[in-house]
Parts: structure tokens; C-alpha cells; sequence
């Protein structure tokens, strides 16, 4: 009987959803040939920024090295013979209408405006069309849409300890 052979890129993307699931975290991991090598994307949604930390770090042993600009060529500066490796990892973190909202409504908590009926509503934060009324939230200042994408990724406020308290 023939037995199937797994690729390497598979095998890396295995051992990555089971350390995944060791840290309770739900992530689609998948992984992909080009023509240039073997890639794996890692995409989990509404995560807080200790948490992406974490599976980047987790995920960076599975990545053989990395492309360097200066010499225009892929360098393996972390081969191992250990683990199954490819040659890139991406690791995304989406956030859903839902969490942008509750950002958004925290965000207008600590709002300092001093004319509330200039800022955009939710929905309308990040469109062009929305001419954008420059907010200062804490010692920060900016657009709406930039404040809150700060806020989701802990670049602002300490959003993500209001959703555990």
C-alpha cells in the first residue's frame, strides 16, 4: 500500500494549528506554493495585540528566513532541521464590524471635540467622503478612522483591559 506523502509547507501549517490550539486560539491557517517558495497565512479575527504577539512569535520558527532589500536575494537566517519550514509567514488579524463598533464607542468616550456634531459616525469613519474632524483622544490627535484602528492594535488608550473587566 502507498502511503501519502505531506508536503513540508503542510506540515508546518499542522504543527502551527496545534500550538495554535494548545494557546486556545482560533485562527485559519493555511499554506500555499508559488513559484518562488512556500508560504503560510495565519488569519484570526478580533484579537488583542498580547495575543497577535504571541502567534507571530509562535509562528516565526516555521519561517526559513526572509527577503533582504539590500542584497535583492532570500536569506536563511533561520533554517533548522527540526521543524518543517517555508519560506514566508503572514500573520493577519481582522476585526469584525462589531469590535470596530465597541472601538469606536470607546473612542468616544475619551473623546476631547469641542463640537460633537462633527464627528462621523461609525460607519462613516473611514470613507472618503467623510471630510474628517480632527479629534484628540487622551495626549494623541487625529482622524477618527486613525484613531480607532490605534485603539484596536493597543497603539492608544487601554481598550482591550475594558473588554476583560
Amino acid at each position: 500500500k502507498m502511503t501519502k506523502q505531506v508536503s513540508t509547507h503542510a506540515l508546518a501549517a499542522r504543527a502551527i494549528r496545534k500550538e495554535l490550539k494548545s494557546n486556545k486560539i482560533d485562527a485559519s491557517v493555511t499554506s500555499q506554493v508559488f513559484s518562488g517558495g512556500t508560504s503560510i497565512e495565519i488569519l484570526m479575527y478580533d484579537y488583542p495585540p498580547d495575543t497577535v504577539a504571541l502567534v507571530e512569535q509562535i509562528v516565526k520558527k516555521y519561517q526559513r528566513g526572509h527577503f533582504s532589500h539590500m542584497s535583492d536575494m532570500y536569506e536563511n537566517s533561520n533554517s533548522r532541521v527540526d521543524i518543517p519550514q517555508v519560506t514566508y509567514t503572514n500573520v493577519t488579524n481582522k476585526f469584525s464590524s462589531d469590535m470596530w463598533q465597541r472601538a469606536y464607542r470607546y473612542m468616544l468616550k475619551n473623546t476631547f471635540v469641542s463640537d460633537s456634531q462633527y464627528l462621523p459616525s461609525p460607519e462613516n469613519a473611514c470613507s472618503s467622503n467623510t471630510s474628517g474632524t480632527w479629534i484628540r483622544v487622551g495626549d494623541d490627535t487625529g482622524y477618527a478612522c486613525t484613531l480607532v484602528h490605534r485603539i484596536l492594535h493597543g497603539n492608544l488608550l487601554s481598550f482591550w483591559s475594558t473588554l476583560n473587566a
